[in-house]
């Protein structure tokens, strides 16, 4: 596209969305780097609980050697450019998704995948169970979908699997599927 990045917008701290980070950083220097308050401290490897949040183990692959500091701590509601951050904890407990207002298009990193099958984050697909094994808290998870399905979002871009355009009836569906499971057998 010939232009210049500005900006580096991370969902969260998983090893997978975030291992580039200081190489990315390297050629970008100029380029601020966003992540949740909650999450820079994963960023950091420190997987403790705070008080206020369920005491569900942390799961999947937290960095221990990300050298990048963060320029801007993200909160609910922060603008970023065209971005609206969403917290949507669950997957860790500082996972943020964007909405992009001038085009409806919802960044959500893990909180749902669409790879082989659309899913709250949290839920097997058996053929991709990756993100599901590496979610935090599988209640918060569901809360931050319904969350996220009252956007409206046009296009639905998630870390694992292909944009949806039009995700309404497919999140629905996710949606169903997490709290029948949930449910059956609990956070």
């Amino acid at each position: 596209m010939n232009k210049p990045v500005n900006r580096i917008v991370l969902t969260h701290a998983h090893g997978d969305h975030v291992g580039a980070l200081d190489e990315l950083k390297k050629r970008l220097p100029a380029a601020r780097v966003y992540i949740s308050e909650r999450d820079s401290a994963l960023l950091r490897g420190d997987r403790s609980l705070r008080a206020d949040e369920p005491q569900t183990p942390i799961k999947g692959s937290v960095p221990a050697r990300i050298a990048t500091v963060p320029d801007i701590l993200v909160r609910e509601g922060d603008a970023i450019g065209s971005l609206t951050a969403i917290a949507t904890p669950g997957h860790t407990p500082g996972s943020m998704s964007f909405l992009d207002v001038r085009t409806g298009a919802l960044v959500v990193g893990d909180a749902f995948q669409t790879f082989r099958g659309t899913a709250v984050s949290g839920t097997v697909i058996p053929l991709f169970p990756f993100p599901a094994m590496a979610t935090w808290n599988k209640t918060r998870a569901l809360e931050s979908a319904l969350k996220l399905i009252r956007v409206s979002p046009k296009l639905l871009a998630a870390g694992h699997g292909n944009l949806l355009k039009a995700p309404g009836e497919q999140m629905k569906y996710a949606i169903h599927q997490a709290e029948a499971l949930l449910k059956k057998v609990g956070s």
